[in-house]
């Protein structure tokens, strides 16, 4: 799987120790990365579960917040407790996919989603789109991970 570099040295992002997944987009290099929020005791934080930001690789590896309309619009999350270790996730860009964001461990949990006939555990996921004069109009999502069950890669394309 391919591992952006984040701009500074040799560093790419997996060496982000709670990375859940990140995004790529086909209009820059730029990287949304979401890690699990975990406390002290390696337990998801109930408030805010997963963590998400911008590393800039085109600009030598900055880390950003999401503006008020990426985090509203596109690449925003929003978290609902299901039990003690499993969140309903909703992807603000596509709220019709039901994401969950399981606890398997003290300072291990995965983003899993059911995307056609995939149940995967999400790695990566690529947003082709093209410029338009208001907001990047979406083509369609690649999203890549595991198989939950034979931990084989795989792959689903949503168009739109």
């Amino acid at each position: 799987m391919f591992m952006p570099n984040l701009g500074f040295g040799s560093k790419s992002i997996d060496s982000i120790p709670n990375m859940l997944f990140y995004t790529q987009r086909s209009l820059n290099q730029n990287v949304v990365i979401y890690e699990a929020n975990f406390d002290s005791v390696g337990y998801l934080n109930v408030e805010q579960p997963i963590i998400y930001y911008w590393i800039l690789i085109e600009e030598e590896g900055q880390i950003e917040e999401l503006s008020y309309t990426e985090n509203k619009f596109a690449y925003g999350l929003e978290f609902k407790l299901i039990d003690e270790h499993r969140y309903h996730v909703v992807l603000k860009a596509d709220e019709t996919i039901d994401f969950t964001l399981s606890q398997r461990a003290p300072f291990k949990a995965e983003f899993s989603a059911q995307i056609h006939t995939s149940h995967m555990m999400i790695t990566n996921v690529f947003v082709q789109s093209k410029k338009t004069m208001v907001m990047p109009q979406v083509d369609f999502v690649l999203f890549k991970g595991l198989d939950i069950n034979t931990k084989e890669i795989v792959s689903e394309k949503v168009f739109y």
